[in-house]
């Protein structure tokens, strides 16, 4: 699965990075979740990380908080939720 403006899995990634990023699973193209605090937010649709990250965006969180994409438990890559949301240019 291609994800605009992600960061490829393999890019320079330190260990404390890894520590503070979102775990977002991806259930096919159209599916993905987060768990925030014992509450699960989740988006549906052709945009569903655009769609999540502006969901977390309205609930608080900093743009440049990294949410690591995970695919059938395969980490697949990276992005920021500023990034993913269409606010930012950083990946």
């Amino acid at each position: 699965m291609q994800i605009p403006n992600a960061v490829p899995e393999g890019a320079d990634i330190l260990g404390e990075d890894i520590l503070a990023e979102l775990p977002v699973g991806l259930y096919g193209r159209y599916y993905a979740t987060v768990e925030i605090a014992g509450a699960t937010i989740s988006a549906a649709g052709a945009d569903c990380i655009a769609t999540l990250a502006a969901q977390l965006l309205r609930a608080g969180r900093d743009p440049a908080e990294t949410l690591a994409l995970y695919c059938r438990g395969d980490r697949v890559g990276r992005i920021t939720i500023g990034a993913a949301a269409g606010v930012t240019n950083d990946a």
